[in-house]
């Protein structure tokens, strides 16, 4: 998930850097109409991607009561109670989303509970 972060937020900076530039060519009166496309899009891709990021990194935590925690990772899955899924999403890659209901959910969230009970009767 942090691969992804940082993906998102290198194209963001991408999209400002460019974003900037172009400003300044605009207010110097020295920008084609070409650039002032440029202008306006990476300012909405900068946009996009801030959004982007917000949405994920909210998906990697979850709210129990007042307190935010960070969900458990198990098998390079997300481990979602709340919503009762597994998720896995890698740069390039499709979004893998499974619910706890499933035959492979089921797999997994047998093996994810009991590691889950051996590390606590390790405490």
């Amino acid at each position: 998930m942090k691969e992804i972060l940082d993906y998102l937020e290198r194209e963001r900076q991408k999209g400002l850097r460019i974003h900037e530039e172009t400003d300044k060519l605009l207010m110097d009166g020295m920008a084609s109409d070409e650039q002032e496309y440029d202008w306006a899009y990476y300012e909405g891709y900068a946009d996009g991607m801030a959004a982007a990021i917000n949405k994920i990194s909210e998906s990697m935590h979850s709210v129990v009561g007042n307190v935010v925690k960070e969900l458990p990772v198990f098998k390079g899955y997300t481990v979602d109670e709340r919503l009762r899924e597994f998720r896995k999403m890698d740069v390039g890659v499709i979004p893998e989303f499974i619910p706890f209901d499933s035959p492979k959910g089921q797999e997994l969230l047998s093996a994810y509970r009991k590691q889950k009970a051996r590390s606590s009767n390790l405490k």
